[in-house]
Parts: structure tokens; C-alpha cells; sequence
């Protein structure tokens, strides 16, 4: 009897059920060998009493056939003549007893016969019900399996038991965790919000101030138009005073007073300097050099040596082979201000690199399809992806985890791209 308290009853019925269909399959086969072998020897055993009827029969047939001889032999030749007729039907009796004892003998030899092949079916059913009793063995085994089975089967209820009690408890850590990060994320929406509308404030104040270097740039450059050709007429007024000096020079020279010798010096080095200003300025505009400066001061940028820049080489042979991606590369992005690269493929991932050693840092998963397109927000902080399955979706950079699913496209999405103001 099996023992199936431990088990819930549902389990219990199923197992005895199994139980009882095994019992019966294997069983119900041998039930008719063992009905036919009860049958042979019942039929043996009426067969051996018939042939005990027969040899007794047989024998008496043989005493009476003894007998009549000896009544035969003592009858003397008057008695025979006397009793030829009744000798006739002696011999009558006795060919019908003869061939009455050759049929009986016939009937032995067919019931022997008889008895031989019953002995080879009770031989055969011997056989059987061997096969029998190891199929029976065999079953008592597939019962001790089963049972096995059993105890095997309670104990992954228990452990099933008790890792659901376990999933339950993560559950509720979990949907605590989700509550503290809603909290946080609120928290952080707030804030977001607060440094959206800084940032607001804070490009409209560059907005100003580019526009302000505009308009300062702009007068500067009318300046210096201004200054230039303020230069031209200097020039030209010098060349002028300089002729009529050299022709009035030798006439006045006995009338001038050192007073008005004075003064014409300062004039002249007056003149003398703002042609000098003008000659450095040049009429190619070499001027500008100096006001591109003072914009770069009134920029706050640093300042740099004049002159174009210097073109960059390619390298002649890659640095480094990556597979990155199965099925293909789809899309590769750079992160503003930093070192990282992402790129995304047919492999429903996004993947970032360090440009600095060339090595692999973080693999993102969330996209149901192809990932056709990638891109870095402004700050590096965010990774957004294109995908095929209708969405696009943001990850945290350092985090990996996804912070926002966007949806509203009905067919793939097939490329990304953020403000560079955001």
C-alpha cells in the first residue's frame, strides 16, 4: 500500500489511478493463460480417469477372453461339436471384443496423445506464468520506481513551496523598491523640471549676450571701414603738407618765429603718427587681426595663434577590429564631451565602447527588433535608440537600466536624434 499522506490529494488520485491502470494492464494478460491451464488439467485429470476406466475395462475384457479359452480347452470334441454354434458366437463375441479392445486401444493411444500435448500446454503455461511472475517482479519494481517518483515529486512541491514564497517576498521588496523609485522619480522630474526652466532663462541670457557681440562686433567692423579711411586721408593730407612744406621752406625760413617753428613741428608729428597708425593698419585690412582679438576678449575666449588649422591625418590602418554586433552594425554615435562610442545592431542591443582602451563597457537589452539608429543626449547622460519594433527607448548611460519607453509610430523607427540644446 503506497504511502501518499504527504501528498496532496489531487496528486494522490493521479498516482493511484497510475497505480491501478498498471496493476491492471500487466494482470489482465495472464488471466486468461491461467483460466486456460486450469482448464487443461481439469481436462488432464478427467482424460487419466478415462483411461483408468479403459485398462479397467481392457482387463476384464482380457480375463473373460482367458476364460472362454479355458472353457474352450476343456470342453472335449463332443462339447465342441455340441457347442460349435455357440463357439461361432463366442468367436464373434470375441472378434467384436477384439475389435471393441482395438478401438479402446486406439482411444488410449489418442488419449495418450491427448495427455502428451496437455503436458506440453501445462509445460508452456508453466513457462507463462514464470513470465508472469517476473512481469509481476518487473511490476513491483515500476511500484518501488513510482513510489520513488512520488517522494521526488513531493519534495520539488516543497521546494516549489518555498521558492514561490521567496518570489513573493522579492515581489513585495520589489513593488516596495518601484514605490521609492516613483518617489524619487517625482523628486527628479521636480528637479528636472527646475533646471529646464534655468536653462531657459540661461539661453535666453546667451541669446542677449551673442546678440550683443553681433551689434559690438558689427560697429567694431565699421570702425575700423572708418578708421581706414580716416588713414587714406591722413596719408594723403601728409604727402600735401609735406610737398607745401618743401616749397615753403626756403622762402620763410628768415620770418619764422621759433613759436610757429613749434607748432609746425607738432603738427607735422601729429600727422606723422597718424600716418604711421594708418601704414600699420594697411589697406588690406591687416587691422582685423586686432579687432578678432578684442572680440575674443570681449567673448571671454582664450586667445590663439593666428592662421588656419592644422589639417588632421587619418591613420593608414585601423587600431582595432570589434565584433560587435550578429547580424550586422546598424548605427554608431559619440558621446559629446566624452569618451565613449555606442553602437547598435540586428542583435536587438545597444553597445557602448571606451575610445581611451578600445574595450567593451555596457551592453543595453529592452528592444523587441532591430536596433536601426542610436544617439547620445547633450550631457552623455541618456542613450536613445531607434528600434524596429515601433519605439524608442532611453537608458541610463552609467545605469543601463531603461528610463523612458516612447511610442506612437506605426512601423519601425529608423532613426534618432536629440537637441543639442536639451
Amino acid at each position: 500500500m503506497l504511502q501518499l499522506g504527504c501528498c496532496p490529494e489531487a496528486l494522490q488520485r493521479h498516482v493511484w489511478s497510475q497505480v491501478q491502470q498498471l496493476h491492471c494492464s500487466q494482470t489482465q494478460p495472464f488471466e486468461t493463460v491461467v483460466a486456460d491451464y486450469m482448464a487443461c488439467t481439469q481436462q488432464n485429470r478427467e482424460l487419466e480417469v478415462r483411461v483408468g476406466v479403459l485398462d479397467k475395462e481392457a482387463a476384464e475384457l482380457r480375463d473373460e477372453v482367458a476364460a472362454l479359452q479355458q472353457r474352450l480347452a476343456a470342453f472335449d470334441e463332443a462339447a465342441v461339436r455340441d457347442f460349435a454354434a455357440k463357439a461361432e458366437g463366442y468367436k464373434a463375441d470375441l472378434q467384436r471384443a477384439s475389435s471393441e479392445l482395438t478401438s479402446l486401444l486406439r482411444d488410449k493411444s489418442k488419449a495418450y496423445e491427448e495427455l502428451l500435448s496437455l503436458q506440453r500446454a501445462n509445460d508452456l503455461l508453466k513457462a507463462a506464468s514464470a513470465e508472469a511472475a517476473e512481469a509481476a517482479e518487473l511490476a513491483a519494481c515500476e511500484a518501488l520506481g513510482l513510489k520513488a517518483r512520488l517522494a521526488e515529486v513531493s519534495g520539488q512541491l516543497d521546494e516549489e513551496r518555498q521558492a514561490r514564497q521567496l518570489a513573493a517576498a522579492e515581489a513585495e521588496a520589489r513593488v516596495a523598491a518601484k514605490v521609492s523609485a516613483e518617489a524619487e522619480a517625482e523628486r527628479l522630474r521636480a528637479d528636472n523640471a527646475a533646471l529646464e526652466a534655468r536653462l531657459c532663462v540661461m539661453l535666453a541670457r546667451e541669446a542677449e549676450r551673442l546678440e550683443q557681440i553681433n551689434k559690438m562686433h558689427e560697429e567694431m567692423m565699421g570702425n575700423a571701414k572708418r578708421q581706414q579711411v580716416e588713414a587714406g586721408a591722413a596719408s594723403q593730407l601728409l604727402g600735401l603738407l609735406r610737398r607745401k612744406g618743401s616749397n615753403a621752406s626756403a622762402p620763410a625760413s628768415a620770418a619764422t618765429t621759433p613759436s610757429d617753428t613749434s607748432a609746425a613741428a607738432s603738427r607735422r608729428t601729429s600727422l606723422t603718427d597718424t600716418a604711421a597708425a594708418a601704414a600699420a593698419v594697411g589697406p588690406g585690412g591687416s587691422h582685423g587681426a586686432l579687432l578678432w582679438g578684442s572680440l575674443k576678449q570681449k567673448m571671454g575666449l582664450p586667445e590663439g595663434a593666428a592662421g588656419p588649422p592644422k589639417e588632421r591625418q587619418l591613420p593608414a590602418a585601423p587600431a582595432k577590429f570589434v565584433q560587435a554586433h550578429a547580424g550586422g552594425c546598424c548605427s554608431l554615435c559619440l558621446q559629446p564631451a566624452g569618451h565613449l562610442a555606442a553602437s547598435c545592431g540586428m542583435d536587438k542591443t545597444v553597445q557602448t565602447w571606451d575610445l581611451n582602451t578600445a574595450s567593451h563597457v555596457h551592453t543595453y537589452h529592452g528592444m523587441l527588433g532591430s536596433v536601426n539608429d542610436v544617439a547620445f543626449s547633450s550631457n552623455g547622460r541618456r542613450l536613445l535608440a531607434a528600434g524596429g519594433d515601433k519605439r524608442l527607448l532611453v537608458w541610463g548611460t552609467a545605469s543601463g537600466q531603461v528610463v523612458h519607453t516612447l511610442t506612437g509610430h506605426t512601423n519601425g523607427v529608423s532613426c534618432v536624434s536629440c537637441s543639442p540644446l536639451e
